[in-house]
């Protein structure tokens, strides 16, 4: 029996316009930037924020100064903005929808998240869509120092949520954040088709109805 579904956040339940950052990119320039792509960089110092190990205001310090523009009031000006940025999300479509339907069926619901935004802040953005009341617990990889995709972590996880893998779904849109879910047997679910998944779904609106085949089987 299927009783908890995990869900990942960006993409999934929400998403931002693109050229959304734009500004960020705008702030970099004025500040002099020369390096054509500085994004390769961000990418490389946010692991280590994902997973905890340095906090999000040093992240973003960490990488001003390896791209050579760091000034403390540079610095925070930047992080101001990035937090503003981060925090304005849209609800894609149909979540409320689906989440409602399963909710009221009795489902429990989570969402487990790789970002260096912590698990308080995250909620916040998931009560301004009004849809963090359906969710048991929100849960990302910076609180708990690991990745969806760390093998031997998934697992831990499942336990930290009181949930059997027999008993869960996880519920996604990209390849990379299948991987662990995969290996240890959970049934998975994706949005877009051909990415490992065992059932594909248009969007969350189509979740429920699936949720009671699998509950037949």
């Amino acid at each position: 029996m299927k009783r908890a579904l995990i869900f990942d956040a960006t993409g999934l339940l929400y998403y931002r316009e693109p050229g959304h950052y734009e500004p960020l990119r705008e702030l970099l320039r004025r500040q002099g930037l020369k390096v054509r792509n500085p994004w390769i960089v961000y990418d490389v110092v946010n692991r280590y924020s994902k997973v905890g190990i340095i906090h999000q205001k040093e992240m973003i310090e960490i990488f001003l100064k390896v791209l050579g523009i760091y000034t403390p009031k540079f610095a925070r000006e930047y992080f101001k903005t990035y937090k503003k940025l981060k925090s304005q999300v849209k609800l894609c479509p149909h979540v409320k929808e689906g989440l409602k339907k399963l909710y009221d069926m009795g489902f429990k619901l989570f969402v487990f998240s790789d970002s260096s935004t912590t698990s308080l802040e995250k909620l916040k953005w998931l009560k301004k869509l009004k849809i963090a009341k359906y969710f048991d617990k929100v849960i990302c990889s910076c609180d708990v120092g690991y990745l969806k995709s760390d093998i031997k972590k998934f697992r831990k996880f499942l336990r930290m949520i009181n949930v059997r893998k027999n008993n869960a779904v996880f519920v996604y849109h990209e390849l990379q954040d299948v991987v662990s879910a995969k290996l240890l047997g959970v049934t998975c679910v994706s949005v877009k088709k051909g990415i490992l998944e065992d059932y594909y779904i248009k969007d969350l609106s189509e979740l429920p109805e699936l949720m009671k085949k699998l509950n037949k089987c």
